[in-house]
């Protein structure tokens, strides 16, 4: 019972504020130009007591590498339009930092154009609306391997491209569903990233096996840690 409460402590400090900021810059598109995508890249960095971290700068330098990696130029092509949005979010001791950059990717064609916006560049702006609002660009996720995750873009209402290392730490991007990652963030069923949980509800949380932390808020699952360190799957509760 006493490391129940100590969960329950641990939980109350987990609360968070965000502050966001943002710029842009603009460019005239020349009249043999056409719109064809838009690119997306993301940094972050984290803050103990104000100690650590990479500066802002280094942020935004972070996320136009990762952007150039995830979305290549080809052929004839350039980017435009970079705009640059910083999200703080401050927690009692800590605070994480998100930058993300985005630009239009342009290419050149031999003749003027009538019409300067391609589908698929008309269909990246319109924007694919989730069919949940749990996750959105910039987000941190987990998969249910407690792989991190950054959410670069809405593919579809189900879909979004993640972007991840892998164990040599090289930067990947794929897409996922929706009803297969986590949130770090927000809440549902009053329940949050942080919040103790006991799994049998009239058990009296004496058992280790029965007590855990929610790592992540899925579309249909929860995900717990248990305080024996095992991951675990739930069906929220009615």
């Amino acid at each position: 019972m006493k490391k129940f409460f100590l969960i329950i402590t641990i939980g109350l400090f987990i609360t968070s504020c965000a502050v966001h900021s943002g710029s842009m810059s603009s460019s005239t598109l020349p009249a043999n130009a056409q719109y064809e995508d838009v690119a997306v890249g993301v940094s972050q960095t984290s803050y103990i007591l104000g100690i650590g971290g990479l500066s802002q700068d280094a942020l935004v330098y972070g996320a136009k590498r990762n952007l150039y990696e995830c979305r290549p130029l080809k052929a004839n092509e350039s980017y435009i339009n970079f705009t640059v949005d910083k999200k703080d979010s401050y927690f009692p001791f800590y605070k994480k930092s998100v930058v993300t950059v985005t630009a239009d990717v342009i290419s050149y064609k031999e003749n003027p154009i009538d019409n300067p916006f391609t589908e698929n560049y008309l269909k990246k702006i319109a924007g694919n609306s989730l069919s949940t609002d749990l996750f959105a660009v910039g987000d941190t996720v987990l998969n249910t391997s407690m792989q991190k995750m950054v959410v670069l873009s809405v593919e579809s209402k189900d879909v979004v491209k993640v972007m991840y290392k892998t164990t040599k730490n090289k930067i990947r991007t794929r897409n996922v569903t929706t009803s297969s990652i986590y949130s770090r963030k927000g809440s549902i069923n009053n329940l949050k990233v942080g919040d103790p949980y006991v799994f049998n509800e009239n058990n009296k949380a004496d058992s280790e096996d029965q007590v855990g932390i929610i790592m992540g808020l899925g579309i249909n699952n929860l995900m717990i840690k248990k305080n024996t360190g095992s991951i675990y799957v739930e069906k929220y509760r009615r």
